[in-house]
């Protein structure tokens, strides 16, 4: 993707989750990665402290960034991610001018499935594809060995595939009937407030007691065998399985690998009900599905893949 070049010796990684801040450093001769920086939640000041870690990390040679939202990787802008509050960002150009190195910039769903390709369950594969589950849900695919990127770097938004053309539920992005406003980290707790305030609405539940409702909320509950959490857990892996259905019929993977808060944090509930349903909503012949093997440095790793 045109940043490649010989003889670099450190590389950095940023992964802007909406979740996390991360920062890697990668030695391009043996391409291990040391994660130097990880620190729960964002905000739109994190360029501050990315500044300040690289410039304690000594001489780079390039750095590679794996940002949520839609890009524009040509120009090396995050245009704009709701959940970050980042809007026409052009953080190539300040990188560049600040380090002078090159410097590359990645959805984090891309950055996913090249971590993935090169470093992690897809190695052997030619099609994959990566499914992140954070407080929104993104896609990166990989096709016969070929990164599908798309005119802006946005071929991925697969979480605004359109599960209810009828729902009132709106999604981050401010439209309505998405996969991402019903089963990502962020569109969970409004999900489930939903769902109490309609068809559960003279139902018992522990999760009227909480006063600001999280994901986490709807699977600890889950656990505890509350009615309501558990059918809206059902309803959440119905329409999970509706969405990588989607994702299998479009692209027809040999494996899908997911990941992200949402999974990682609770992988059986979430990957179950998944292999168990989705074959009834796919014609393609249903793929490997696993969780990534990389955890939490799986963008981290994608980012830099350009490089190395």
């Amino acid at each position: 993707m045109g940043v490649r070049a010989t003889n670099m010796g450190k590389i950095a990684s940023i992964d802007l989750g909406v979740e996390h801040l991360s920062v890697g450093l990668v030695d391009a001769a043996t391409q291990r990665m040391k994660v130097v920086y990880r620190e729960r939640g964002n905000d739109p000041g994190f360029m501050r402290r990315v500044f300040k870690v690289l410039d304690g990390a000594g001489r780079l040679d390039g750095i590679g960034i794996s940002s949520p939202g839609t890009i524009d990787m040509n120009k090396g802008i995050i245009l704009g991610c709701p959940n970050l509050k980042i809007r026409n960002l052009p953080i190539v150009e300040r990188m560049r001018d600040r380090y002078g190195v090159p410097v590359s910039l990645l959805n984090d769903a891309i950055a996913g499935v090249m971590g993935e390709k090169f470093y992690g369950a897809g190695r052997e594969e030619s099609n994959i594809a990566h499914i992140k589950f954070g407080s929104g849900i993104g896609c990166g695919v990989i096709a016969d060995n070929r990164v599908l990127l798309g005119k802006d770097g946005n071929a991925h938004e697969v979480g605004h595939y359109v599960i209810n053309p009828f729902s009132t539920l709106k999604c981050s992005c401010g439209k309505f009937g998405h996969w991402e406003a019903y089963c990502s980290g962020r569109g969970i707790p409004n999900f489930v407030k939903y769902m109490l305030n309609g068809k559960y609405s003279h139902a018992r539940s522990s999760l009227r007691q909480k006063k600001q409702l999280v994901a986490k909320d709807l699977f600890t509950a889950a656990k505890k065998r509350d009615k309501v959490a558990l059918d809206v857990l059902k309803v959440v892996g119905m329409i999970n399985a509706m969405g990588i259905a989607n994702v299998i019929n479009s692209y027809d993977p040999e494996l899908i690998t997911i990941g992200n808060s949402v999974v990682l944090e609770n992988e059986d509930a979430i990957l179950r009900p998944i292999i168990k349903d989705v074959g009834k909503y796919t014609v393609n012949r249903v793929p490997k599905i696993i969780v990534t093997p990389l955890d939490y440095r799986l963008s981290l790793y994608g980012a830099v893949s350009d490089f190395l």
